[in-house]
């Protein structure tokens, strides 16, 4: 079913459920207005009852008396009916609510299929940031390695130079070098401290951008139920709406084999239907069709032309 006739469906669901709860409605008034009345009415006939019994104790009753009890049975009808009929509204207004969600649900689903891309983009791009990161990451960590290596090989060096000095001269060029080696260390330290500085920020920045992939999938989780709410209202009606139509079609099942002798549909003796959406808790069985052939009234001609 297209989006417009689905709409157009649940428009005309909507409006008949309008017109049922505008019905009660009047009804329920009706009622409270009555029912006063009548009570008054109940209590003048049975104060005009008959107070007379027959010698074994049996009340004689008089026109007031039987008029008392056919008003009191119409009264407790009344009050049966008022008590029931606000659940009756309360259910319609509940139905009429799902209708108005459902009215709405192919925009809904629209709504979460665009938040969830945008979302899974920006998932895309904070992931490219964290990647980028932790390769700048590896690659500063490499060269505080490389650093510390090289430091330590001309110290090490240094050190075989001062050992083996063998004059003046050659001392001499191996404290420089000493001297050399004890700035690239220094160098190399200030440098190294510096780096993993730019490290531990770089890492704060990753794991900020990994709580905010994280609410991204969040946010896509729950656009995701979204619209998987609003697609099982939406195809929740459309089942219902094949179910009458499979409902109708077995009342007419039930009328032919009703014509040709059967056996009260034994074929369908293990039909269960459930019904969902704003019927959910209903479904139709086998005996509700034979209920319902039992009340239509069909032709031979409907059954033709069904």
């Amino acid at each position: 079913m297209s989006s417009i006739a689905h709409a157009k469906v649940t428009q005309d669901r909507a409006a008949e459920l309008k017109a049922q709860r505008a019905e009660l409605a009047a009804e329920l008034e009706h009622l409270n207005s009555e029912i006063p009345q009548l009570a008054e009415q109940v209590a003048e006939a049975r104060a005009r009852g008959s107070k007379w019994q027959t010698p074994s104790g049996v009340p004689v009753m008089n026109d007031s008396d039987v008029l008392a009890s056919e008003l009191s049975d119409r009264l407790s009808r009344m009050v049966a009916r008022s008590l029931a009929l606000p659940k009756e509204i309360d259910e319609l207004d509940r139905n009429l609510v799902m209708l108005e969600r459902i009215a709405t649900d192919d925009q809904q689903i629209a709504e979460a299929i665009q938040s969830i891309a945008a979302a899974s983009q920006e998932v895309v791009a904070l992931q490219a940031k964290q990647d980028h990161i932790s390769t700048r990451i590896k690659a500063m960590e490499e060269e505080i390695a490389k650093a510390g290596v090289a430091a330590e090989e001309a110290e090490q060096a240094a050190a075989k130079a001062i050992a083996g000095a063998e004059d003046a001269k050659a001392e001499k060029a191996a404290r420089t070098q000493m001297d050399k080696a004890a700035e690239l260390a220094f160098a190399t330290e200030a440098s190294s401290r510096m780096k993993r500085r730019a490290i531990d920020a770089m890492t704060a920045e990753a794991a900020s951008l990994t709580q905010r992939i994280d609410e991204c999938d969040q946010s896509i989780n729950e656009s995701e139920q979204k619209a998987g709410e609003a697609a099982f209202l939406k195809l929740g009606e459309q089942w219902n709406q094949k179910v009458e139509e499979l409902q109708t079609i077995g009342v007419l099942l039930a009328v032919a084999d009703r014509l040709r002798n059967g056996h009260r549909l034994t074929e369908l003796r293990h039909l269960e239907l459930p019904l969902l959406g704003i019927s959910y808790g209903l479904s139709i069985r086998r005996d509700r069709l034979l209920e319902a052939a039992e009340e239509a009234d069909v032709s031979l001609s409907d059954l033709a032309s069904a």
